[in-house]
């Protein structure tokens, strides 16, 4: 298969794993809150795809539910987060094929993903997936800085650089490097009205061959 990039980079709820509904259920389950402000807060998070969570959990909380934000609670809602999380996750299915598309691909891979750094690689690991990849971005570092990083990992242009990714937030960093990109649909289409190339999944060939022969630098075009 050829891929117009010297090195792939992915998200990993909703292109790896298929985890946005379970972390969006877990997220949920966090507040106590009435109908209505579980509509806002479902709204909000199925609209904030890519975001690190505690910038969500700040976000609910001061804004939605309309209460005092503070450490305190943030790393109380991070905790209860992470033990709603801990073993779900271990069982997510993969988005089908993007296992066998890694490692038959034959370039360097990255993970560029919102969780915390130490989580996604543990859980990865314990996936037996960590060894496919050269490096794993969490949420410390935004993705924009993150691509730029990788890029210069391997002394090329952002524009050598294909991200999979499945939100806006992907696609803004990705559009921000000027790397290439491709939107995975797998678990949501975050792309309405966009022109640009999307999977469902790795397992259908014909699109994904025809997504990697469309991709090119996300970079807008400035009119001299």
């Amino acid at each position: 298969m050829q891929i117009p990039a010297d090195t792939l980079v992915f998200d990993m709820d909703g292109v790896l794993l298929l985890s946005n509904r379970l972390k969006h259920d877990a997220m949920l389950d966090l507040f106590d809150m009435d109908a209505g402000q579980r509509l806002e807060v479902e709204r909000y998070n199925l609209g904030a795809g890519g975001i690190p969570r505690r910038q969500k959990f700040a976000h609910i909380w001061a804004n939605i539910l309309r209460r005092e934000y503070g450490p305190a609670v943030e790393e109380a809602l991070s905790s209860a987060y992470t033990r709603a999380l801990d073993r779900r996750l271990l069982s997510v299915p993969l988005v089908e094929g993007v296992k066998t598309f890694i490692e038959s691909c034959g370039l360097p891979c990255y993970v560029c993903t919102a969780a915390p750094e130490t989580e996604a690689y543990e859980l990865l690991a314990k996936r037996g997936l960590a060894g496919m990849f050269a490096g794993i971005y969490g949420g410390s570092k935004s993705k924009q800085s993150a691509l730029e990083a990788i890029a210069r990992l391997n002394n090329h242009k952002a524009d050598r650089l294909l991200f999979f990714g499945d939100s806006q937030a992907d696609l803004l960093a990705a559009r921000a490097v000027g790397c290439r990109f491709v939107g995975v649909l797998r678990e949501r289409n975050d792309f309405a009205g966009e022109a640009l190339p999307t999977i469902r999944d790795f397992l259908d060939h014909r699109r994904l061959l025809d997504a990697l022969s469309s991709t090119r630098s996300t970079k807008p075009h400035l009119e001299p």
